[in-house]
């Protein structure tokens, strides 16, 4: 049961962890709920788990040798206990609580303390994983009107796990897009009051979570406060450097407060480890278009329409990148492809973002 996916809250994994414990299973685990309990906690903490640490708090009598084997033992035990736990009574639960399988090779052995150290994901067989992969499906689609559909699915999931951190963060996101794309819109204000309060409450959950301050970035960038914004994705980069710059919204930003060097490398890292999703083609030929390498970027697209004809972001970003360069003829053609790929909502919704983002002269 490898932790994949949003990472859930704290609060979840607490409620989890008792929900097991008070289970009769558990009950009945003398040496491995002790054990469990443990160990999770320190990982909630950010601790890694060695052996030599669990026999001295759960078999302080024992020598050490034998102190390890009775680690290694009743981890073997828990692990199997957990399998049968999240088979039968435990399926439906929200949070998945795992100890990582040692490797199939025997020679090979996993770093200190990792053996030990509990994962944390949510269950695929909760009720909200469907509402909450539909979610992320129309966010990563990406098209006008799917802001609407994925934040549907989000509240959704929000309405049966309130503490969900995937459906809160994705929820900021899909409001970040709505902003973006519908500059005057009459639900402008509700949506900026609804990021708000999404965020606030990932904060009370996660203060110290990356992402939460990544997506408040993303959501003050939107808003025009670049300042504000700065500050919150530098908060993020101290917490997870990495993570923070693998965040496609940070790349935005970049460009948008002019680092087009660094907006250029983030969005070219993306696309060398994504190099069979289109997307990440068109996301790195938009920041060379920020970066103003026009023909570099036509290139780009060039190699995203050979790959695939039918993606309409790909019609996107050749339509955006012909309005900036004053290309109608070409421009014209990619919209009549686009007109075939898309709903008439949506090409209406395109055609009025173009006119607002490249006014008439």
């Amino acid at each position: 049961m490898p932790a994949t996916g949003p990472i859930p809250a704290r609060q979840e994994i607490l409620e989890q962890l008792q929900r097991m414990l008070a289970s009769k299973r558990f009950r009945n685990a003398s040496n491995q709920s002790p054990f469990l309990a443990f160990a999770a906690k320190r990982a909630l903490d950010g601790k890694m788990t060695p052996g030599h640490v669990v026999a001295k708090a759960l078999f302080p009598r024992k020598a050490f040798k034998i102190g390890a084997t009775d680690v290694r033992v009743t981890a073997g035990n828990l692990r199997s206990t957990l399998k049968k736990y999240y088979a039968r009574e435990g399926c439906n639960d929200l949070v998945l609580i795992s100890l990582p399988d040692p490797p199939p090779d025997k020679s090979v052995k996993l770093k200190e303390g990792e053996a030990y150290t509990p994962e944390f994901s949510y269950n695929p067989n909760h009720a909200s994983a469907r509402e909450f992969t539909l979610g992320e499906f129309y966010l990563r689609r990406g098209l006008f009107t799917d802001v609407h559909e994925a934040l549907a699915h989000f509240n959704k999931v929000i309405a049966l796990a309130p503490t969900h951190m995937g459906a809160i963060l994705g929820a900021v996101d899909a409001i970040c897009d709505a902003l973006h794309y519908w500059e005057r819109h009459e639900d402008r204000g509700q949506w900026i009051a609804a990021a708000h309060g999404f965020i606030e409450r990932a904060l009370d959950l996660s203060p110290r979570f990356w992402r939460v301050h990544s997506a408040k970035g993303n959501f003050l960038m939107r808003l025009g406060d670049l300042v504000a914004a700065e500050a919150a994705f530098k908060t993020s980069l101290e917490l997870d450097r990495s993570s923070t710059e693998g965040y496609l919204q940070y790349s935005q930003f970049l460009a948008k407060v002019g680092r087009f060097t660094e907006s250029l490398r983030l969005a070219k890292a993306y696309l060398d480890s994504h190099v069979d999703d289109v997307n990440a083609y068109t996301l790195y030929a938009a920041a060379l278009c920020d970066a103003g390498q026009l023909v570099e970027a036509e290139q780009v697209l060039t190699t995203a329409l050979h790959m695939d004809k039918s993606r309409f972001s790909v019609h996107l970003g050749f339509l955006l990148l012909y309005f900036k360069q004053d290309r109608p003829a070409e421009a014209k053609r990619h919209a009549e492809s686009l007109r075939h790929l898309v709903d008439e909502a949506t090409y209406e919704r395109i055609m009025i973002w173009l006119r607002f983002k490249f006014p008439p002269p």
